[in-house]
């Protein structure tokens, strides 16, 4: 179990042609029901390295809340803490 977008979510592991596969899923709220995946792609010999920067990056995301302006007015998206100013959108 490794923490992604806030809570421990287990890893769900493949092995397909010599690389092993370690994915994460997360189900979050922003304006509307969404999920979230974190995928590792790495060869055995690196699977100890390469997992503990997936473990450190995984637990720097996170979901946030945004005000959003349109023509009827202004409204919130999202769950969690203020988004960054500096966030960008996509």
């Amino acid at each position: 179990m490794i923490t992604f977008l806030g809570a421990k979510r287990r890893v769900c592991e493949e092995r397909r042609s010599g690389y092993i596969i370690r994915t994460i899923k997360a189900l979050y709220v922003a304006d509307l029901d969404a999920q979230a995946y974190l995928t590792l792609i790495t060869r055995p010999e690196r699977l100890r390295q390469d997992m503990a920067t997936f473990q450190s990056t995984a637990a720097t995301f996170r979901t946030c809340k945004t005000i959003w302006s349109e023509p009827k007015g202004r409204f919130s998206i999202g769950q969690g803490a203020a988004c960054p100013k500096e966030a960008r959108w996509f």
